[in-house]
């Protein structure tokens, strides 16, 4: 059998095709979408998941962000009654069939080994 090469190459591609998906995906959880000034700025890139932060900046991590993005001043935090309301508004926007496609073309598209959920 001769050595035309390619058993150098092929690891190569293999590594990258590997490398355009992520290894990880963070799928965040309840209000991280909610802020207000001085007491609760966002999450930044990696959607409240810190220990990932180094991960998702170098690619090996992806999140889908699939809450409601709302500002608020920061006294409505501590109101009970429009703490509900936003979490009546994510649980209806988790259970619609429209996010759940979405979940499924993200998942299909980034092929994680690891999805990590809060």
């Amino acid at each position: 059998m001769t050595n035309d090469g390619w058993d150098a190459v092929l690891p190569i591609i293999l590594c990258y095709r590997v490398s355009n998906m992520s290894r990880i995906v963070l799928v965040h959880g309840f209000a991280v979408g909610l802020t207000a000034p001085i007491v609760r700025r966002g999450f930044g890139a990696s959607a409240s998941f810190r220990a990932f932060d180094a991960f998702v900046e170098r690619g090996e991590a992806a999140v889908f962000r699939w809450g409601i993005e709302c500002h608020v001043k920061p006294w409505q935090l501590m109101n009970l009654i429009f703490l509900h309301g936003h979490y009546l508004g994510e649980r209806a926007l988790a259970m619609d069939p429209a996010t759940i496609d979405d979940v499924k073309t993200f998942l299909e598209k980034e092929r994680p080994r690891v999805v990590v959920a809060h």
